[in-house]
């Protein structure tokens, strides 16, 4: 499998997305099941296709709201 720099990187698993986002599984799961964290599921593997902090960035609110 390639290795790429984390700033590059372009799928995580479940685990390694879990570990950056303080999200249970069940959470994630439920997450990826609503289409909010967006995934492609290759095989029997899961795949997040979003980075954890693009996931973050995208849920921010806005200061002082």
């Amino acid at each position: 499998m390639a290795s790429f720099p984390k700033e590059q990187q372009i799928v995580w698993k479940m685990r390694q997305w879990r570990e950056a986002v303080p999200l249970s599984h069940s959470q994630v799961h439920d997450l990826i099941s609503s289409g909010v964290i967006p995934s492609v599921k290759i095989g029997g593997a899961r795949l997040i296709t979003e980075s954890p902090a693009a996931f973050i960035e995208r849920h921010r609110k806005p200061e002082g709201k």
